[in-house]
């Protein structure tokens, strides 16, 4: 059997072309593909329908240049309520009619040895699309025309969108924005551990959505000062941040917005990267650093809980802050086992002679 890979106007296709008169429509009524092939080229122009026809298709609207017509022909596995089953497209074809003529298989296009295998369709995965090019030669003064809706094609503008959509339904998405949290938007409320707050508006926020803000270097020491909450809120259009005091500035961040799938949303609430005010010298904080590059010893406790040991006027540890010594340093030996060590007593792995 030879390669019949190829398109061709039928037998029956070029006879309905050549009966138009002047003034008259040639309406394509159907777009078909299918899995088979006919035995010879003779065999292919005869057709009156597909070999073996699978599915529905549908086309790009017609575009006249000069005495020729031309479209695309295109399936989409997720046409006709979703591909159940894969199958390999090895044929295509045009339907047509006249105001008085029957529908017709005019065109017809074979990809012979070399057919293209279409996936079943998977809910929210980018479906399997498949296009075949069509040129017809008629008279100028035929108009045509298509009666079914040609909605296989998008822009990329819209796949882009479908795309997107998709992805968010399935797996979640996130939305990244720069935003700026003014001086004057803070607000007093009911009270709490945060009673200032101040909402931003972010007209890609819903309350569904996890939020995640990275405050900007430069208003670290500002939020650490109003002593800003560590969460923040997203609503719907806005999001909102809380604080002890309102800040005394402005305040720069990048928010991050993040959505669950269709069957995990959040519940609004997030984390803010608070900036931390440092206590240096005082209950709670850090010892600071002198002149000399070392911490200060009039910065640590001395003689007391969980401090240091201070030295007495001889340069030593006075016996009184040092632990009993329960009988002094003993020789560690085989015959000391440690369950039978005394408690607040120092052992030594060498023989240490107290006379």
């Amino acid at each position: 059997m030879p390669d019949l890979y190829g398109f061709t106007p039928t037998n029956a296709g070029r006879g309905l072309i050549a009966s138009l008169l002047a003034g008259q429509t040639l309406t394509i009524t159907r777009a078909m593909v299918g899995s088979g092939k006919p035995d010879s080229l003779e065999a292919m122009a005869a057709l009156t329908d597909l070999v073996a026809p699978v599915a529905r298709a549908t086309s790009t609207a017609p575009v006249r240049t000069g005495d020729a017509v031309s479209l695309t022909v295109e399936y989409r596995s997720d046409m006709n309520g979703g591909l159940q089953e894969g199958f390999s497209i090895n044929e295509y074809g045009l339907f047509a009619k006249t105001a008085d003529s029957a529908e017709t298989l005019i065109f017809y296009g074979c990809l012979g040895d070399h057919p293209q295998w279409v996936y079943p369709y998977t809910p929210g995965v980018a479906p399997d699309v498949r296009d075949f090019p069509v040129k017809i030669q008629i008279s100028s003064e035929v108009e045509v025309q298509i009666n079914y809706h040609a909605d296989a094609f998008i822009t990329a503008e819209e796949a882009q969108a479908l795309l997107e959509s998709m992805v968010q339904q399935t797996a979640g998405g996130s939305r990244l924005v720069e935003i700026t949290i003014p001086a004057e938007s803070w607000a007093q409320d009911t009270g709490g551990a945060y009673p200032w707050y101040a909402d931003v508006t972010v007209p890609e926020a819903q309350a569904s959505y996890f939020p995640a803000a990275a405050l900007h270097t430069e208003s670290l020491e500002a939020a650490a000062a109003a002593g800003m909450a560590p969460v923040l809120q997203a609503l719907e259009g806005k999001v909102r941040f809380r604080a002890k005091e309102p800040p005394g500035s402005a305040l720069a961040a990048s928010l991050a917005l993040l959505s669950g799938g269709k069957d995990s949303a959040g519940q609004g609430f997030g984390v803010v990267n608070v900036g931390t005010a440092l206590q240096i010298n005082v209950p709670g904080g850090v010892a600071g650093v002198g002149e000399d590059g070392k911490i200060s010893v009039s910065v640590l406790p001395v003689n007391t809980p969980e401090g240091v040991a201070g030295l007495g006027a001889d340069g030593k540890v006075p016996a009184s802050l040092l632990p009993e010594m329960g009988g002094g340093f003993v020789q560690m030996t085989e015959n000391i086992p440690v369950a039978q060590r005394k408690p607040n007593t120092m052992y030594s792995l060498i023989e240490v002679d107290f006379g």
